[in-house]
């Protein structure tokens, strides 16, 4: 009954960002195809040294504030990178002959069937947790380099 939970979770959060970015979804879900070892990396730094910095900051008065909010922010990144991952899937699905009908489905139905994958793998008892904490990192990775890139653009 959790797995449903956190799945049609997933989806509603899925919604909001097909409606509120679907660009930057798209812009993710291709950034993650391109290296993806480095993205991997990028990931493994991120959930390193986002902690370390949060505790960081919590030893200083001043810092408390911005530690509370840097851990929002990462219990919230940490997520919506699931959404993301299932993303990625899709699209990585769309591309291969078996799977052209993804094409003809709309989008969110389509991410939907990626969340279902991505859950489904999750499932899988010791792979599955590998998997998905790699996909995870993955993203994390991947969203570093399109956060660069949307900075980097409006310089």
């Amino acid at each position: 009954l959790g797995w449903l939970i956190s799945l049609f979770a997933l989806i509603a959060l899925a919604a909001v960002l097909v409606g509120v970015i679907p660009k930057i979804l798209k812009q993710i879900s291709a950034e993650a195809m391109v290296k993806p070892c480095v993205k991997i990396g990028w990931g493994l730094v991120l959930l390193i040294v986002t902690p370390i910095a949060i505790v960081i900051l919590l030893v200083t008065i001043i810092g408390a504030p911005l530690a509370l909010m840097g851990l929002f922010g990462y219990l919230v990144a940490l997520y919506i990178s699931q959404v993301f991952v299932g993303v990625t899937i899709v699209e990585y699905l769309k591309e291969r002959s078996v799977f052209k009908f993804l094409q003809k489905w709309p989008w969110l139905l389509s991410i939907t069937f990626g969340l279902v994958i991505f859950k489904l793998i999750s499932a899988i008892p010791i792979i599955g947790w590998w998997l998905c904490f790699v996909a995870i990192v993955w993203m994390w990775g991947t969203l570093i380099k399109v956060k660069m890139q949307l900075i980097s653009n409006y310089r």
